[in-house]
């Protein structure tokens, strides 16, 4: 893997799987990262909770880097994170609110 960041950025429709389409990116942006496969688990499970709350169009991106990945989702309800914030942090190693969005980076 190179020194520099892999990102993936994808702009999915209200209408699509997007929980599937997302964690399969993640298992496969885990696997580059070198993360163990209980952190890809971690990941997929977080990104199923971001994904699953609202059926809305949404932009995600996925970077890759050496031992992290990290998934930025779009339009995510602020309220909403807020309660759903402590089991975020469970699964993350870090969650970051940006705008109307928010940011998962996992790490090992």
């Amino acid at each position: 893997m190179s020194a520099h960041p892999d990102s993936i950025r994808a702009r999915l429709s209200a209408d699509a799987p997007q929980a599937q389409v997302v964690s399969a990116l993640l298992v496969v942006a885990g696997a580059q990262a070198g993360l163990p496969v209980d952190r890809i688990d971690d990941a997929v499970m977080g990104a199923d909770l971001l994904l699953g709350a609202r059926r809305i169009p949404r932009t995600v991106g996925l970077t890759i880097h050496p031992g992290a990945v990290e998934l930025a989702v779009s339009d995510v309800d602020a309220a909403w994170l807020e309660g759903q914030r402590q089991m975020l942090e469970v699964l993350a190693t870090a969650v970051i609110a940006e705008g109307a969005g928010v940011r998962l980076r996992v790490e090992p």
